[in-house]
């Protein structure tokens, strides 16, 4: 566990971009494999995978924060226009339940799959 809270604090220094991450990253990425735990060798495979992308974002002082800040705060606004809006749940209300259309709709169906058909 020592161990790997070591290497957990090894990582956080390397996401402040600076010049030389993609060298420490390499000898972190050694490191974590030394270490030989299922988790961690996967998350290093996912590392190498895009490893100029990592590289990049490890040592560039560019990001696009804001831009998905933006991209989120459009998409939550256009859920709300839409009524896909997160809601808790609310008890069911029996009056309001049997005026509602969607209600005689449900129970319209029912009928025609419960009751026999009509011969005449």
């Amino acid at each position: 566990m020592t161990a790997l809270a070591d290497l957990v604090r090894g990582f956080a220094t390397l996401l402040k971009p600076a010049e030389g991450n993609d060298v420490r990253l390499t000898e972190w990425i050694t490191t974590a494999r030394a270490i030989d735990l299922p988790h961690l060798r996967s998350f290093t495979n996912g590392l190498e995978i895009d490893r100029s992308a990592v590289n990049a974002g490890l040592t560039l002082p560019y990001h696009n924060g804001r831009t998905e800040g933006v991209n989120t705060r459009t998409k939550r606004i256009m859920r709300q226009m839409h009524g896909r809006r997160i809601r808790p749940p609310q008890p069911p209300n029996p009056s309001a339940l049997t005026t509602t259309r969607r209600h005689h709709r449900l129970r319209a169906r029912a009928s025609r799959l419960t009751d026999p058909p009509s011969t005449t």
